[in-house]
């Protein structure tokens, strides 16, 4: 099957979500490590990776069968697309949507990416490939104001530091984070930033952390 990427040409966030499922049929990606991942684990997961390849090679999928399976998604997506979000996912075997779509177009379900997530939702469709992978844009409706990233600088133990500084690049950007600048969302309970209900020295917990902008 063609590795060609389609979700650039499609109009609707069920199109994008199921040709870039299809998309990685044709090429999967069995990942269940990372590079922070013990040197046992990695050994053992390439090892495990390199054994579901070759399952996988032995049941190729044609271009025929991979339109059959973004037809057959499409329709199951179409379905339930009254939800104001819509999951769709992998651990080491697809979930029942992806599942029953594969088995619709004759695909085997070896070809699924391992440790794989995406969701979809009226204004965007993200999608993480393998194990830990960050969540990547793979459409948006031309009407979304795409808003900023938002993520906070945390120290080695996950505390948000004390400058209490966010990345202000579009939300779901690729590569790192940048564009840092103070967070200057107040709590509407306490009045207390991000780094007063998060960081390392928070008082007690007695509230939710929600501000004015919708942030919680």
């Amino acid at each position: 099957m063609s590795n060609q990427d389609n979700t650039k040409t499609t109009t609707t966030a069920a199109e994008a979500a199921a040709a870039w499922w299809a998309q990685q049929l044709g090429a999967p990606v069995f990942r269940n490590v990372d590079a922070n991942s013990g040197p046992e684990d990695i050994a053992l997961g390439s090892f495990a990776g390199g054994m579901a390849a070759m399952l996988a090679d032995k049941h190729p999928v044609s271009d025929a069968q991979g339109e059959k399976f973004v037809a057959a998604l499409v329709a199951k997506i179409g379905e339930i697309s009254h939800r104001d979000w819509i999951s769709l996912g992998v651990d080491y075997g697809p979930d029942l949507m992806l599942a029953e779509a594969a088995t619709e177009a004759g695909i085997h379900t070896s070809r699924f990416p391992w440790k794989t997530h995406m969701s979809i939702t009226r204004n965007y469709v993200t999608a993480a490939l393998g194990y830990r992978a960050r969540d990547r844009l793979i459409w948006a409706s031309p009407d979304w104001q795409r808003p900023p990233c938002g993520q906070h600088k945390y120290d080695d133990e996950g505390y948000p530091l004390e400058a209490n500084e966010m990345c202000t690049l579009p939300r779901f950007h690729d590569g790192d984070c940048g564009g840092w600048a103070v967070d200057s969302d107040r709590c509407v309970e306490c009045g207390g930033s991000y780094v007063d209900h998060y960081g390392r020295d928070r008082g007690a917990w007695t509230h939710s952390w929600k501000t004015e902008t919708g942030a919680s």
